[in-house]
């Protein structure tokens, strides 16, 4: 069998934050995206390879795709497939209008007039004994899928878009079980949705986004995945990355936050020059002006993430409320994301 590549959570999209445009007329950070997915497609062909899967998530803005992303985007899958590669994906939450995956209300479904492969509804691929599920709104109904076709002998491998615990620190454990899914009968499970790399077990994979998009990534592993004789080796990202600063080192190529408690305007400018003096591409300095008067609530504490800051407040306050825990840190981490998509 010749080997394969994953990637997911691409979200290809007209970001704002430190982006400029290049000389075609492209978001420079839409083509950081661009640039990884050949990357990934040329590290392939070396291997002898030509089979290139996406697991969802390929827009970013749901409901909504800017002419600006869907052209170059489109000339991208048209070279790969020119190239004489084969472009299968699924559809994630991100590129749907609707709750459930559907072709009418799919963003990605304009690739298939390309020559990609977009599956709205579970598809098995014989070459890799794969089989590739799409993003259902219904956690339950896809673990229950998953078990089912697990059993079936020609099943090797499983793509799907769906959230999975243990990814990320802070989110409540309401997705698949990584424990669980390698019991099912797949030799490998690979899962979109969450953007950051885990391996589980070496049978269950956390795909993770092909690169980092918001201050949300700090921390996560983002690349693309090779699979050769049942072996996976993840390829880090060469684009970019969110970075919280700690020591010069994290500067040089990256966006970088400082996070500060107290610092003058003064302070604050001069530390983001010395951060730009040591090559980063951008930066922001988080910090509460010294003058600033006022009482804060609840402080977040430097270098805590925003959602495991939420999660501890909601923990605080958790004998004065009457709704469940869990569901609400799930939708205050929606909120979270919507906020960080109209910051950009």
């Amino acid at each position: 069998m010749k080997p394969f590549a994953i990637c997911s959570d691409n979200h290809y999209h007209q970001w704002s934050a430190f982006s400029t445009i290049n000389s075609d007329g492209v978001n420079s950070r839409l083509q950081h995206i661009i640039d990884e997915t050949k990357r990934m497609a040329d590290d392939l062909e070396s291997r002898g390879g030509n089979v290139l899967y996406f697991g969802g998530d390929t827009y970013h803005v749901r409901g909504s795709v800017d002419p600006k992303v869907l052209n170059p985007v489109a000339d991208l899958f048209e070279e790969l497939i020119e190239r004489g590669f084969e472009c299968r994906m699924i559809a994630g939450n991100h590129d749907l209008s609707d709750d459930h995956s559907n072709k009418l209300g799919n963003a990605s479904q304009v690739l298939e007039k390309l020559g990609c492969k977009v599956n709205v509804i579970p598809t098995y691929y014989k070459d890799h004994k794969l089989v590739m599920l799409p993003w259902h709104p219904e956690v339950s109904e896809v673990d229950k899928k998953l078990k089912h076709l697990g059993k079936k002998e020609e099943m090797d491998y499983a793509i799907i878009h769906a959230p999975m615990n243990y990814v990320i620190k802070g989110i409540p454990d309401t997705g698949l079980d990584p424990d669980k899914l390698k019991d099912y009968g797949f030799k490998k499970i690979f899962c979109g949705h969450y953007h950051s790399h885990r391996n589980f077990h070496d049978k269950v994979y956390s795909i993770g986004a092909m690169t980092h998009q918001t201050w949300g990534d700090v921390g996560s592993k983002a690349g693309y995945i090779i699979v050769d004789n049942d072996e996976v080796t993840h390829v880090s990202s060469s684009a970019p990355l969110f970075v919280d600063y700690d020591k010069d080192d994290d500067c040089e190529g990256n966006y970088v936050r400082v996070n500060l408690e107290e610092a003058t305007p003064e302070e604050i400018a001069k530390i983001k020059q010395h951060v730009m003096d040591q090559g980063a591409l951008g930066c922001i300095v988080k910090a509460t002006p010294k003058k600033s008067g006022g009482v804060r609530a609840f402080t977040v504490k430097s270098g805590t993430s925003t959602i495991q800051s939420v999660n501890d407040f909601i923990d605080s306050q958790s004998k004065d409320l009457s709704s469940d825990i869990s569901t609400l840190k799930n939708e205050c981490l929606e909120i979270l994301r919507e906020a960080e998509t109209a910051e950009e």
